[in-house]
């Protein structure tokens, strides 16, 4: 690098920030002079390096100037808008981008807007815009939807079913799972889907191979687990694994919801997101006697029961 003034990019800026960290006992003159900068610039860096890392990743390595466009409020509501069509597979191309731009600048009131070509090249390289082609892909054709997800959500239902008989034993019932033990149930689902079952999931939508693999878990159909007859609940452990199949992951926001979230005067903490965190942090954690107590209780256990493997998740 020259001593030349020249903006540095925030690739570069990082680069120096990471040899300044390595070199901790150096002094700033003697790493401003190896990297061929001045001292107060390198100090500028380091005392900016937060907000340089966050500039980073939210406009890339090659920018120099980490500033937000003219409208700003505008692009962002623009960018919740493409990322809600394309969750919908809705393909979305230069020329309606440009249409729904004008749309939401009049939405927010500006009126000097226009969607040129050379405001498109600068919102994408912002925003990290980038088009693809778009293949016709039906559930029939995707090896997730061909049995991946179904076995792994048979394992996660399992989970939850031993879970309530165990508390029935306690007399003790659960009334709410939460969050952290959901993510455990999860993971230990997904480490008991076997490789086989992927594999023949990629080969039952046409990913075939010359040699022949084993029959998975995934092309057989949910059997009934004996299990949940003794939680004497209507319909067959099928219906309870499949019960959240045709329910909405995500809510279909409008235009005006997406532009009033994006308002510097609206932004905070919903009350909804306040109750989950009092709620999260309201959870007990045991003490060291409680954990030592537990783990004795679960070795003698294991003693007497072979199968605590298939019991517990990991």
């Amino acid at each position: 690098m020259s001593r030349n003034r020249k903006p540095l990019t925030l690739g570069e800026k990082l680069r120096i920030i990471e040899e300044a960290e390595k070199r901790n006992g150096a002094t700033k003159a003697s790493i401003a002079r190896d990297l061929n900068i001045p001292e107060s610039s390198l100090k500028t860096i380091l005392a900016k390096k937060d907000s340089i890392l966050l500039n980073a990743a939210k406009f890339g390595l090659n920018r120099k100037a980490a500033k937000d466009g003219k409208y700003a409020a505008m692009e962002k509501a623009l960018v919740e808008w493409l990322r809600q069509a394309r969750s919908s597979g809705i393909a979305v191309d230069g020329a309606i981008l440009k249409e729904k731009a004008e749309t939401v600048a009049l939405r927010c009131g500006i009126d000097d807007f226009k969607a040129s070509n050379g405001w498109l090249g600068r919102f994408k390289k912002r925003s990290g815009v980038v088009y693809s082609r778009c293949c016709g892909e039906s559930a029939q054709l995707q090896p997730l939807d061909a049995g991946v997800i179904k076995c792994m959500k048979q394992k996660y239902r399992k989970f939850l079913v031993q879970r309530r008989l165990a508390g029935m034993e306690r007399k003790q019932l659960d009334k709410k799972l939460s969050v952290l033990d959901a993510m455990h149930y999860i993971a230990s689902a997904w480490d008991a889907v076997t490789p086989e079952t992927i594999a023949n999931s990629f080969r039952h939508c046409g990913f075939k191979r010359s040699c022949a693999c084993s029959t998975s878990e995934a092309a057989l159909p949910v059997d009934d687990e004996p299990e949940f007859g003794s939680l004497e609940l209507p319909g067959s452990f099928a219906d309870y694994v499949g019960a959240d199949d045709d329910v909405a992951v995500c809510s279909e926001v409008s235009l005006d919801d997406i532009i009033e979230t994006v308002r510097p005067d609206t932004a905070g903490t919903s009350d909804e997101e306040e109750m989950d965190d009092a709620a999260e942090a309201s959870v007990s954690v045991p003490t060291y006697a409680d954990v030592l107590c537990y783990v004795d209780h679960i070795r003698r256990f294991a003693c007497v029961r072979d199968e605590i493997g298939d019991l517990l998740p990991d």
